[in-house]
């Protein structure tokens, strides 16, 4: 598989053709560390590169970063984000939250992921075990399923 390179600079190539080549031994998903302190025409060309190749590939982007950008990659190509979900444990927080997520512009483009915590930077509440929390995680998931039909409609 070739990558036409005219106007790709040449540190651009490597990281394309590795992906490209992990595709070709059946690798459908890339988590991608801190996606946001690379360009974002970087990601943009790589991901219709590889996703020309195969439109099936997943692109996860591990972005704890402001709001703002991680819309932004979302639309040039990451299929799933990591969301401030876990640090959102008021009712209202939440609820202001997925009616954000599934409102326009956003439910449009994008597709946080809900999971409760990241093993690097954990939050206070699971840092100190608090009980609480493990029952509003039960709960969330009635709201995440709200969030799922919205998308539907």
């Amino acid at each position: 598989m070739s990558i036409s390179s005219r106007t790709i600079p040449k540190h651009c190539i490597v990281p394309c053709a590795t992906s490209l080549f992990w595709v070709a031994q059946g690798v459908k998903i890339f988590r991608v560390d801190n996606p946001h302190t690379k360009p974002f025409r970087f990601w943009e060309w790589l991901i219709k590169e590889v996703q020309s190749r195969d439109p099936d590939v997943l692109f996860l982007s591990e972005a704890f970063t402001r709001p703002k950008v991680m819309k932004g990659l979302a639309k040039f190509g990451f299929t799933q984000a990591y969301t401030y979900f876990t640090w959102r444990t008021e009712r209202w927080e939440i609820e202001q939250y997925v009616t954000e997520l599934a409102g326009y512009p956003e439910r449009e483009f994008f597709r946080p992921n809900f999971f409760v915590s990241t093993p690097d930077i954990p939050p206070f509440h699971l840092q100190r075990g608090d009980p609480w929390m493990f029952k509003a995680a039960c709960a969330c998931g009635h709201v995440v399923e709200q969030l799922r039909h919205l998308q539907r409609l």
